[in-house]
C-alpha cells in the first residue's frame, strides 16, 4: 500500500473486511505507519524484482548441483566440453 493513500483512507474497508471474512466479525483493525525516509524507499525491492532475483538464485543453485553431480563430471571427463544450459525437467518428462 502507499503511504500517502493508507493515512487518506481512515477506515480502510476493504482491509477490515478480509479480516473479518478471515478472523470473524468485532475485529478491530489500527494501521500503524512509520514514514520511510526516501533513501530507503528507493532500495525497496519491487515483487517483480524480488521474483527475478529469486529465480536467478534457483538457477545458479541448479547450476552448480549440476556442475557437483559425478554423472555430470564423468561425461564432462569422457566427452570434453561445457555445461551450456541447465534445465529442470518435470519428471514425467524423463520417462
Amino acid at each position: 500500500m502507499h503511504y500517502d493513500k493508507v493515512l487518506k483512507e481512515q477506515k480502510n474497508s476493504e482491509l477490515l473486511a478480509l479480516i473479518e471474512r478471515f478472523y470473524g466479525p468485532g475485529i478491530k483493525l489500527a494501521v500503524i505507519l512509520e514514514k520511510k525516509p526516501e533513501e530507503k524507499i528507493k532500495e525497496l525491492k519491487t515483487v517483480a524484482e524480488t521474483a527475478l532475483a529469486d529465480q536467478a538464485m534457483k538457477e545458479q543453485a541448479l547450476r552448480k548441483q549440476a556442475e557437483e553431480h559425478p554423472l555430470v563430471k564423468k561425461a564432462l571427463e569422457i566427452f570434453g566440453g561445457d555445461i551450456t544450459k541447465v534445465e529442470l525437467l518435470d519428471r514425467h518428462e524423463m520417462n
